[in-house]
């Protein structure tokens, strides 16, 4: 009997002895959490289902000067003031139905600081992952990264106010050139030999290349900076407009242009939709061989997630398919087709812009697919 008394007391003591060390490995697990929740410069909190707040960490306190004793077991209205727990409360509502919210906001600091705070409500659910029993707050002061990035959007701004005002400063002399030299050749063509002739016909044709050029690189340098306001336009509008203002070219090539109706929306703005179709439909029409009716096919695949620019030009070694994106990449030389080698480095950036996908595929003499992977709306 004794010897089963023993026994039993030696079991208890086993048991004790797990249970013991399963406490302090809790504990020690409990300590390192708060110190790294401490250590981070975020403010960390916890509030339950009805709004009482059960947790926060050092820097909540330093943040506010209070302490844990004036946050833990406070409701939310009571910490923060009606007016701010009316406008938030919503929002820790559609946290409390498992939705993860982030916003920003601003905020007056003790120390009389007006910051900028990024705010996220964390649903916190149960063991089983059915149930939500709280949101963990957790806030960030983003408040040096606001006055970065307006600092970058003055920077922006001022620069394409002086791309602007140099452009136009520096097309102005080759204005000038340009039109003196048609003058040149208009009042003295009889008295210059076909030397002097061709000699003006080089620095009338490089002016007004050269200005291309700057208008050009002006255009590429300004996609991204527009304002987007974020509404649908309808892509048969552009299309509409794109095919008038290449009315002349359509002429004196004789191209066909197929452009199906009832294309989708996007959302886009007006002017990098009409930059981006008009440059691959231009392309799409000059670069032909010699005598060659240009034919440009538009079409939708993908359930109108994808929209095609097909022609049957010279085509693109498959080698140059991703270098022709490039700035000033040029397959042929300006005397055999005229351009900056600016345009489908424009397209490709606009496409980006929007998170679009612009990709080429070609076959040489047979022609060549521009596909734009995007949403249709």
């Amino acid at each position: 009997m004794s010897k089963e008394i023993d026994n039993s007391e030696k079991d208890n003591q086993s048991d004790d002895g797990r249970l013991e060390k399963i406490v302090r490995a809790l504990d020690l697990k409990q300590r390192q959490l708060t110190q790294l929740a401490d250590a981070l410069p975020a403010c960390i909190s916890f509030i339950d289902k009805d709004y009482v707040y059960r947790l926060n960490n050092r820097t909540y306190e330093l943040w506010f000067n209070t302490e844990k004793k004036y946050i833990v077991g406070k409701h939310a209205k009571d910490l923060l003031g009606e007016g701010r727990f009316i406008r938030i409360k919503p929002l820790l509502d559609r946290a409390l139905l498992g939705e993860t919210v982030t916003f920003e906001a601003r905020r007056k600091f003790p120390d009389g600081m007006d910051r900028a705070l990024r705010v996220n409500y964390i649903p916190a659910k149960d063991l089983e992952g059915d149930g939500i029993y709280g949101v963990y707050i957790f806030t960030e002061d983003i408040t040096e990264l606001k006055l970065a990035q307006d600092a970058l959007e003055r920077t922006n701004r001022e620069l394409m106010e002086f791309s602007a005002v140099a452009s136009h400063d520096m097309k102005a002399p080759l204005r000038m050139l340009s039109s003196f030299s048609e003058l040149l050749e208009e009042e003295y063509r009889d008295k210059l030999d076909e030397e002097g002739r061709q000699y003006l016909k080089i620095i009338h044709d490089s002016s007004v290349q050269l200005s291309q050029l700057i208008s050009d690189l002006l255009d590429h340098a300004i996609v991204g900076h527009q304002q987007y306001e974020g509404t649908a336009i309808a892509l048969d509008g552009i299309m509409e407009r794109v095919r008038a203002n290449l009315l002349s070219d359509i002429r004196d090539s004789n191209a066909i242009l197929d452009i199906p109706k009832g294309l989708p929306e996007v959302k886009m703005s007006e002017t990098d939709a009409l930059s981006l179709f008009q440059n691959l439909i231009s392309n799409a029409i000059k670069y032909q061989p010699p005598g060659n009716q240009p034919r440009v096919v538009i079409s939708l695949l993908d359930e109108g997630n994808t929209i095609q620019v097909k022609d049957n030009g010279i085509g693109i070694p498959e080698n140059k398919l991703e270098e022709v994106f490039n700035p000033f990449f040029r397959l042929h030389s300006h005397s055999e087709y005229k351009g900056s080698g600016i345009g489908l480095s424009t397209c490709k950036k606009i496409a980006e812009r929007y998170g679009f996908k612009l990709t080429a595929e070609s076959v040489v003499g047979k022609g060549s697919t521009f596909s734009i992977r995007m949403e249709a709306k």
